[in-house]
């Protein structure tokens, strides 16, 4: 086993659901978005707890993450959030799955494909009421969907849309956004479409705007225990998903006055006990926590000193009795009483929880605790 490590919790990933499943109205459906390997902590051993959670449909990104939970098993409704390419219009067919469809050109493409292989795929059709990135302008949504009401080779299941400040303290924009969206509805069934599942709702818009769920939601980093963002007005617990551990490979004595790390950047003032870790960069640690962040050790917390680098990152520890080689240290997660979150490294670097999970999850080996699958 590698000395740096993920361990992903999938008993706090259940508690999640269940948290935010409460949240829900009767009847409400879930999407649980596990696209990007599940924000770092693995498409398959978190897509298997939560089918077995009864999560009605799964969001991926493509058609290669359909592939591996098809191919792992998995029988629930999966959506194709970046849609797929006309060359691929078989696979999406042979696969079951539903591709997400953003403009007339794309729905135009797949079509072409399906008449060629003499197939008919079920779609959502993406509408951007404001975000300004993927999907028909909501005002050209009256042609969008005539036209698609004329091919014979796609059935339009849903419509979907995605806020772009629903985890802003100001909801004014988001409530314009789900008025539009409202109004697309009904074009869409002038236009004779008659769409079963209708989307917009993300983590933010499930716990902040209760009229955003409609037939369908999508959860992503809250099922991870990330808040959306502190400006949140309302609060659902969580409890964060993955933790990033290391051990102590060395621990030695330097004088005051000493240099440590790249550049010289931090000279000790006192005699320092330093601890090194086999971590950094290459781990998903950034390089803007040298200086600045902290770990933990023997449950206590512990400032990195000196330039995170690739592979080793060195820590004062003098304030911390007992450490020796060997000692587990927690760069990201619970030790004992103290906290370390995504939340709190994204702060210190500038970035969202969100690229802090990406980032750590996947450039590390992971060990799955409190489920059926151990390692991947």
């Amino acid at each position: 086993m590698s000395m740096t490590w993920v361990e992903i919790d999938l008993g706090a990933l259940r508690e999640n659901y269940r948290a935010i499943r409460a949240l829900l109205a009767d009847g409400v459906k879930m999407a649980p978005v596990v696209k990007a390997d599940a924000y770092g902590h693995g498409l398959v051993p978190v897509a298997r707890e939560l089918d077995l959670l009864g999560a009605e449909y799964f969001g991926v990104n493509d058609l290669a993450e359909a592939r591996a939970l098809r191919d792992a098993g998995i029988e629930r409704e999966i959506m194709v959030l970046l849609g797929v390419e006309p060359q691929d219009a078989g696979e999406a067919v042979s696969l079951g799955v539903i591709p997400v469809v953003y403009s007339r050109e794309s729905l135009k493409g797949l079509d072409e494909a399906l008449r060629s292989l003499g197939a008919k795929v079920r779609v959502h059709l993406k509408m951007d009421t404001g975000m300004g990135r993927l999907g028909q302008p909501w005002w050209e949504a009256g042609e969008f969907f005539r036209f698609a009401a004329s091919l014979e080779t796609v059935e339009v299941t849903g419509l979907c849309s995605h806020f772009s400040t629903s985890d802003e303290a100001d909801k004014g924009f988001s409530n314009l956004q789900i008025k539009k969206f409202k109004e697309v509805v009904e074009t869409a069934r002038h236009a004779g479409l008659d769409p079963e599942e209708l989307h917009m709702a993300n983590s933010a818009g499930i716990i902040d705007l209760g009229s955003s769920q409609l037939s369908l939601v999508r959860p992503g980093i809250t099922l991870y225990g990330c808040q959306p963002s502190k400006e949140m007005h309302n609060a659902c617990a969580l409890s964060q998903v993955m933790r990033l551990k290391t051990r102590v490979a060395q621990v030695k004595t330097l004088h005051a006055g000493s240099f440590v790390g790249y550049g010289n950047t931090y000279v000790t003032e006192r005699e320092t006990r330093m601890a090194v870790l086999p971590v950094g960069y290459a781990n998903g640690l950034s390089r803007l926590l040298t200086n600045r962040g902290e770990v933990l050790v023997r449950g206590r917390r512990a400032p990195i000193i000196g330039r995170v680098s690739m592979s080793l990152t060195t820590v004062d520890v003098t304030d911390v009795r007992g450490v020796i080689e060997g000692d587990d240290a927690v760069i990201m997660g619970f030790m004992g009483r103290e906290f370390i979150g995504a939340d709190d490294i994204a702060e210190l670097t500038s970035t969202i929880s969100y690229e802090v999970l990406c980032l750590v999850g996947s450039t590390n080996e992971r060990v799955y605790l409190g489920g059926s699958v151990r390692r991947a």
